[in-house]
């Protein structure tokens, strides 16, 4: 399927290509003369951070919005430690979550 009339910019050349004309390269969508390339520039490649540097999970209180770390397993994780209210604790999303979800279903 080619998208007529709708351009964007290529993000290794910069470029103004059909968005048709799109291929995904490490997750970054590249025209198809950049991605017949194996030299992308360094900022394009993608890569694994991790979320925090002592392997703990964010979580957030649906209630007071509190933010805390914890080395728990999430699920073990009932009460808010600043309001002590219990049900209202999940796991924090962040942006890089949703896109990483998304990008993994394609």
């Amino acid at each position: 399927m080619v998208v007529v009339g709708i351009n964007t910019v290529c993000r290794a050349c910069k470029k103004r290509v059909n968005v048709g004309d799109l291929v995904k390269v490490n997750g970054t969508p590249v025209c198809g003369d950049c991605a017949s390339k194996s030299n992308l520039p360094k900022d394009l490649v993608k890569k694994e951070v991790s979320r925090n540097k002592f392997g703990e999970t964010r979580m957030i209180c649906g209630l007071c919005k509190f933010k805390f770390s914890t080395a728990k397993d999430p699920r073990d994780v009932t009460r808010c430690p600043f309001c002590d209210k219990s049900g209202y604790v999940k796991r924090e999303i962040t942006s890089y979550d949703v896109l990483s979800d998304v990008s993994r279903m394609e």
